[in-house]
């Protein structure tokens, strides 16, 4: 089972940015990392016209594109997924999952904007571990 961490803030208050950072030291600490980006409004991975656009507009239910080194699965959901049915997707596939978002929902919630109230969540020099840069820290993650 995957460590799961939620990074959450308003717009702009650097998640994706610290995000980064969290894999970037994760990959050089030798674990597998999958991030999760909860969009609130949709998303279009495809473009009008593309082949894997059209196999989805003709109604295809899932849309993979493989390639060398790469593979992308597009799957239509009717609805929108919630937070366990989207890491029960990916949980076994790595150590560790990161999300951007689901606020609501997660578990661990690390609070990047310094705005957010509750008991769940964390100040980012909390998470890593009293300071404020992900590769003085990050192993706290691992005590949480």
């Amino acid at each position: 089972m995957a460590a799961i961490v939620s990074f959450v803030g308003k717009s702009g208050s650097g998640k994706t940015t610290l995000i980064e950072a969290a894999v970037r030291e994760l990959k050089k600490r030798g674990f597998s990392v999958a991030v999760v980006k909860h969009a609130h409004h949709g998303f279009e991975m495809d473009r009008p016209g593309k082949d894997s656009w059209r196999f989805a507009q003709a109604g295809s239910d899932l849309v993979v594109v493989s390639s060398p080194g790469r593979v992308a699965i597009l799957e239509h959901v009717d609805g929108e997924l919630d937070y366990d049915q989207v890491v029960s997707r990916i949980d076994s596939k790595v150590d560790i999952i990161l999300i951007e978002g689901f606020k609501q929902a997660s578990k661990v919630k690390i609070d990047v904007s310094g705005s957010e109230k509750g008991d769940d969540i964390m100040k980012i020099a909390d998470f890593f571990g009293g300071t404020d840069t992900p590769e003085q820290g990050i192993s706290f993650l691992y005590t949480i």
